[in-house]
């Protein structure tokens, strides 16, 4: 169903996923239990423990898998936003809204003529210390974020130390940074709920616990779930072997594991198994919506607490004194605050919904039900010839009808796959199939929802006449705008990727065969740069643009511009001329053999000895005249060999006279083997090689 790509190995969805629960599941193991009581097996689930008959079923079932994917190839997508970075931008906008909504308790008449208000708002009657309880409780995620993003970067940063220095990292990750930071946000969020607690009575300070409670009623099972793990731990005790150690690490690895998120599938690391086993499918399918499930659940519990803290907390802690003691009596707008919740609840849950479902993610959802199809219920009371039982194990064509707990269906597959594998009568496979089937959909229905919000929020604006919900309004609009944008562009990514336009087809082969080229030019470059060492010293012809021909010996070529050096002789003593010849002006050369040679006679020669001793006398002679230890210049000998073999360089030998290293005949480095003893004729290639040994010297 799924594989992991790049570093991580192919994992299919179902193993992935049994992975993480196992990873997450800290209880020890615990011997089965027997029962006589018979369990029912639940047809969706994926293969665990199953009978044999089942067993048998399924290895007579097809296998098949397609040799080649029926989807859409994906393109390289540029991956979005890090975690860290949008939750500090719905926190930024989670104190626009709680900002905005401070402005529309405490505005004052500053713009009247003869208003005694200098300022916009009446900052006096804002309770500093609730301001910062609510801005630490909404940034709380962030914290979180950046507690993680801390140990994840360090992590892999430990990895670059001696064992001994490791103790540093730890240091650095707690004394340094999250000790201090953690000390610093609890110290100020206590202190600043016991003022709080002070300063109103205790039904107040009670709202503070209405988003734990929605997030006990929406994570519930998530919830029971650790309070079973956590009786697990205990539970073991009955057993004669289970001893302290092991309570005391089952313990250790619950705390650890307590304040995880709920795993995700990563959407970037994992991909679609495209074959047409039903179980697959199905089982793809389950993982694939209990992960949306968790996210959308998600989504929605960011989205009201978001709002409920930034816009109905600060009207339930309304001062009720002011400084004189005098009791004051606020006019609040209920019709508008409410309008105002239902625009940061929904506007926080599509910035959620942007980043937790990605056009990754609708992908694999349209890819699965592709493969997953539908049954469509048929009328009753009507006669129909050919009706098959409906199996689990097998796939159905087109048109197929089928009958399942009395009722019969119609199979209606994906027209790429003309096969069915869902289960009749199943809502969530049906759902799966007719919102993913067509890969925009989502996308669409995303884009109007969004749409939706901008009209709602425009409406409200045409009928406002008050300069603080024109201020409110106006600003909160640009998350929505930005959304829409957001999902306009999946929407037109998805859409040119399934459905391409003839320019999309003709750019798309334009650029394989772009892909295409520069692959084979890098293999050819390769290839020629092996053999680029061999022609020097060659007889070669160069047929040039302007239709004039060369023909001379090699001399040097440039190893990254193929640049030509070559060499005309007027004879066996004496050489005429030294060419140098650009790529862009060749058409072809080639290397002459002896029966063409005879029509140069004295242009070019093919006794190579005879070449390399004239080239030779091209190559300066000098050596450096600085007294070094004998010792000290064979090591350098040897060390300076060892890298040019790292560095994979070609033909190197050593003079026997001089000690010199010679490179291919016209490159050589005189003993004491520095940077100012590397000598060539050629000052584009001594530049060159001296960029290339550059490291050795330094490190030297």
């Amino acid at each position: 169903m799924f594989s992991k790509k790049l570093s991580k190995p192919k994992i299919p969805a179902s193993r992935l996923a049994k992975l993480q629960n196992s990873h997450q599941d800290t209880s020890p193991n615990i011997p089965p239990t027997t029962s006589n009581v018979p369990v029912e097996q639940n047809k969706d689930d994926f293969p665990d423990c199953i009978n044999e008959e089942i067993i048998r079923k399924r290895m007579e079932m097809s296998i098949r898998t397609y040799k080649t994917s029926i989807h859409k190839p994906w393109p390289k997508i540029p991956k979005g936003q890090s975690k860290l970075f949008f939750e500090c931008t719905l926190f930024l906008y989670s104190v626009l809204a709680l900002f905005l909504q401070y402005l529309n308790i405490y505005k004052t008449l500053w713009w009247l003529p003869k208003s005694y208000w200098h300022y916009s708002m009446k900052l006096h009657l804002v309770n500093p210390y609730l301001l910062s309880c609510v801005g630490l409780i909404l940034g709380a995620r962030v914290t979180k974020c950046f507690w993680e993003t801390v140990s994840q970067t360090l992590e892999i940063a430990g990895n670059y130390f001696p064992k001994y220095q490791t103790f540093f990292v730890t240091f650095v990750e707690y004394f340094i940074l999250k000790f201090p930071m953690m000390t610093l946000i609890t110290s100020s969020f206590f202190f600043s709920f016991v003022k709080i607690y002070k300063d109103y009575p205790i039904s107040k300070v009670m709202y503070f616990l209405q988003p734990i409670i929605l997030f006990i009623i929406i994570f519930r099972n998530e919830i029971f779930v650790k309070i079973k793990q956590f009786y697990l731990c205990f539970a073991e005790l009955k057993r004669f072997d289970y001893t302290m150690t092991h309570l005391i690490k089952n313990l250790k690895n619950f705390f650890l594991n307590f304040f995880k998120d709920p795993y995700y599938l990563d959407v970037e690391y994992v991909q679609h198994f495209c074959g047409a086993n039903p179980y697959y499918a199905k089982g793809e399918f389950q993982y694939l919506s209990m992960d949306l499930s968790l996210r959308i659940r998600h989504a929605l519990f960011v989205g009201i607490s978001t709002a409920y803290l930034a816009i109905l907390i600060p009207c339930i802690f309304t001062p009720v004194k002011s400084v004189t003691g005098n009791p004051i009596y606020m006019h609040l707008d209920y019709m508008w605050i409410f309008e105002l919740f239902i625009i940061v609840a929904f506007t926080s849950f599509s910035l959620y919904i942007a980043f937790l479902i990605p056009i990754h993610y609708l992908d694999l959802f349209h890819k699965n039900a592709v493969h997953l199809g539908c049954f469509e219920k048929l009328p009753e009371n009507e006669y129909r010839a050919k009706v098959q039982k409906w199996e689990p194990y097998y796939e159905y064509k087109a048109n197929t009808i089928v009958e399942h707990n009395g009722v019969q269906y119609l199979a209606i597959p994906h027209e790429l796959v003309n096969s069915c594998v869902a289960e009749p009568g199943n809502i969530s496979h049906y759902l799966c199939y007719k919102l993913n089937a067509d890969p925009v959909f989502i996308p669409n229905i995303l884009i109007f929802y969004q749409a939706f919000l901008i009209a709602f929020q425009f409406w409200m604006l045409c009928l406002t006449i008050d300069w603080q919900h024109i201020v409110t309004l106006v600003l909160l609009m640009f998350a929505n705008f930005l959304l829409l944008a957001k999902f306009f562009k999946d929407r037109v990514v998805l859409g040119r990727i399934h459905n391409p336009t003839f320019e999309d087809i003709k750019l798309i082969s334009e650029l394989k065969n772009e892909l295409s080229m520069t692959l084979m030019r890098e293999k050819q470059k390769i290839m020629d740069s092996n053999k680029i060492v061999e022609l020097i010293t060659m007889p070669v012809e160069i047929l040039l643009e302007n239709k004039t021909k060369v023909v001379g010996n090699v001399f040097s070529i440039d190893p990254e511009t193929f640049n030509f050096i070559i060499t005309i002789f007027k004879n066996e003593n004496e050489i005429e001329s030294i060419e140098f010849i650009p790529k862009m002006t060749i058409v072809e050369f080639k290397v002459l053999n002896k029966d063409q040679m005879l029509e140069y006679p004295k242009a070019c020669f093919k006794d190579k000895e005879f070449i390399s001793k004239i080239f030779e006398q091209f190559l300066p002679n000098e050596v450096n005249t600085k007294n070094y230890c004998e010792e000290d210049v064979l090591k350098r000998q040897k060390s300076l060999l060892e890298f040019l073999e790292i560095k994979k360089i070609q033909q190197v030998k050593i003079e026997s006279e001089t000690q010199a290293i010679l490179i291919a005949k016209n490159f050589r480095i005189n003993p004491p083997y520095e940077i100012n003893d590397i000598v060539c004729s050629m000052p584009h290639i001594l530049k060159r090689m001296k960029v290339v040994l550059q490291p050795f010297y330094e490190s030297y």
